[in-house]
């Protein structure tokens, strides 16, 4: 929950009508099981038809459904719990002690224009600050693919790639001065007024299955892939899934795996490293690249 706050720059809404959606799905396999990846949109301002007979068919399909974390009242709980005791600065500590006075001049400004209580921020460490402001920026907006679904799901069904505490942990344990510069960086985007065009821009993308936008678009928010910020949240959580999910297709569990649109493009997203592992990859509603892999022995031979 936390993480679709604080990247609510990159997943939102676009104020036009739109077009008939054909959200980007794969279907991956080794053989003799496979599993979808569809990559979720987590924020909306306005209701959106955005479900594809496709997209139906696979949910009904698989057995489980993965999520980057489940959204149950234990999952809440926790983020709730974290954020107080990991949100706040202790020992006297204040933000403003920690800025330049130029930061600081930004932040007021920031703070100011949205209408928030700017006594509240002085006791906040920064990656809070940023949430809260990135919030604040995007007020209206409702629950996007994951949370929706999630939300029709039999527990049973529902699995996390993530817990609650690993997803608080990519803002909390990030060194400060690095959650300083994305403090700033969101500060700007806000005070330059390009959160919203972005915002725009990243939803026609996904709406429209357009992957070669949407990997443009999340490495302008993000920076670039050698950057800290692209590695914490996008290239080291997809290694991690990656070995996740070869070890579902090895239990031949059929299974549907829903995430942030941002970590299947590229050539850091996981359909690109799946099929690096040997796997066969294809995207729905494209030709498949090649033929399928049949089997243990051939996707061995490929990884070699």
């Amino acid at each position: 929950m936390l993480r679709r706050v604080a990247l609510a720059a990159c997943l939102a809404f676009t104020p036009c009508l739109p077009a008939i959606a054909d959200p980007a799905m794969w279907r991956v396999s080794d053989g003799d099981s496979h599993v979808w990846l569809f990559g979720s949109i987590h924020l909306f301002s306005r209701p959106m038809d955005w479900r594809t007979e496709a997209f139906d068919a696979a949910l009904q399909d698989a057995d489980q459904v993965w999520f980057e974390m489940v959204f149950d009242a234990e999952a809440y709980a926790t983020i709730a719990r974290l954020t107080i005791l990991e949100g706040r600065l202790r020992d006297g500590r204040r933000l403003s002690d920690l800025l330049t006075e130029d930061q600081n001049l930004r932040l007021d400004r920031a703070i100011a224009a949205t209408g928030l209580d700017p006594l509240v921020f002085d006791r906040l460490q920064p990656w809070m600050a940023e949430v809260t402001l990135s919030s604040g920026s995007v007020q209206g907006t409702t629950a996007g693919v994951d949370i929706l679904i999630d939300a029709e799901l039999d527990p049973a069904r529902k699995r996390g790639l993530e817990t609650a505490e690993e997803q608080l942990g990519l803002f909390s344990k990030v060194p400060l001065d690095q959650q300083i510069d994305s403090l700033m960086a969101t500060i700007d985007a806000l005070q330059a007024g390009g959160i919203e065009g972005q915002l725009a821009r990243m939803t026609d993308a996904w709406e429209s299955g357009d992957t070669a936008a949407l990997d443009t678009l999340i490495r302008h928010e993000m920076g670039s892939a050698d950057s800290p910020r692209y590695r914490r949240l996008l290239t080291e959580r997809n290694t991690r899934w990656v070995g996740t999910i070869e070890e579902i297709l090895a239990a031949n569990d059929e299974s549907m795996i829903i995430v942030g649109a941002g970590h299947l493009v590229g050539p850091d997203g996981l359909p690109t490293l799946l099929e690096q592992r040997g796997f066969a990859v294809e995207r729905i509603g494209e030709a498949p690249a090649a033929e399928p892999l049949r089997g243990p022995a051939e996707r061995a031979a490929r990884r070699r």
